[in-house]
């Protein structure tokens, strides 16, 4: 990942929508992926694998059904 892209994901994942506690809204991750895509600009495709760090810290800090946020 380069610097300019490190920054704007450090935008995204500050937005105060994903500060917020998880909600339990199905629309959340479609969302996520959606403003990765636009700010970082790249298709994110967001995957259940311990390869993918980003889609861990969005099951972590968002997904109602962590175990631990």
């Amino acid at each position: 990942m380069t610097y300019p892209q490190t920054i704007d994901l450090a935008r995204v994942l500050a937005m105060p929508y994903w500060r917020r506690p998880a909600s339990g809204d199905t629309d959340d991750l479609p969302r996520f992926q959606h403003h990765i895509d636009i700010h970082l600009g790249i298709e994110y495709y967001p995957e259940d694998s311990h390869y993918d760090p980003l889609f861990g810290w969005f099951k972590k800090h968002h997904d109602p059904n962590a175990a631990i946020r």
